[in-house]
């Protein structure tokens, strides 16, 4: 399982650029970070405090944000910080699939799989 992680937080500051997702939640994140809440259809807002509650324990960002794909991320933004919630969560999704259909009583082959299936699904 640690080996699943370690490759996710392999190297979370390259790219001192905005990438694709992080201009959406990165919208997110400023408003939250501003007290500006909101709900909208494309996904829990649970989530999306959880990356606000991200930007505020590491200090240094004002939730300024920019929203272009390829925009150079300003010396205060801890991108590290900001990369790390996704990543853990993203590692630990196989893990979880196989518990999940372990406790749900299916074989242990059939669990394999599935956790096989979301490694290689992305």
């Amino acid at each position: 399982m640690l080996g699943f992680l370690k490759q996710r937080l392999w190297a979370l500051s390259y790219h001192r650029a905005v990438v694709f997702d992080e201009v959406y939640y990165g919208q997110f994140l400023s408003l939250y970070m501003k007290r500006i809440f909101l709900i909208d259809d494309s996904g829990p807002p649970f989530g999306h405090m959880l990356f606000a509650l991200g930007g505020m324990l590491f200090r240094g960002f004002d939730g300024n944000f920019l929203n272009r794909i390829g925009a150079e991320y300003s010396s205060n933004v801890p991108i590290w910080a900001l990369r790390l919630l996704p990543a853990i969560a993203g590692g630990l999704c196989i893990p979880l699939a196989y518990q999940i259909l372990v406790e749900l009583q299916f074989t242990h082959f059939v669990a394999l799989g599935a956790a096989v299936l979301t490694l290689f699904g992305k």
